[in-house]
């Protein structure tokens, strides 16, 4: 993954600034995928490697095959966890 280093050397503000935010967003998505779903069964490092080896290959196909299954991957595990979360309520409540 590159760092927000590369882009400083870039002197470019407006590259850096997208990669500060999607690092950001990558982080927090990062920490609930992880921390709150649980979802450990997965190299997150490596999903991200392959999806910009396969952009760097321009390969688009595979690059967005990469990056719809990281995404429904993350996606799945957080409705998991709060379909559970709304289940255990309603139980609870009963």
């Amino acid at each position: 993954m590159l760092s927000t280093a590369h882009f400083l050397r870039s002197q470019q503000p407006r590259l850096e600034s997208i990669a500060t935010e999607l690092r950001d967003c990558s982080l927090l998505y990062q920490h609930w995928s992880i921390d709150i779903a649980h979802d450990l069964d997965r190299d997150v490092a490596a999903e991200h490697r392959n999806i910009a080896e396969l952009a760097v290959a321009r390969d688009a196909e595979g690059a967005v095959r990469a990056m719809k299954n990281h995404i429904e991957r993350t996606t799945a595990a957080l409705l998991a966890y709060a379909e559970s979360n709304t289940n255990a309520g309603r139980a609870v409540s009963a």
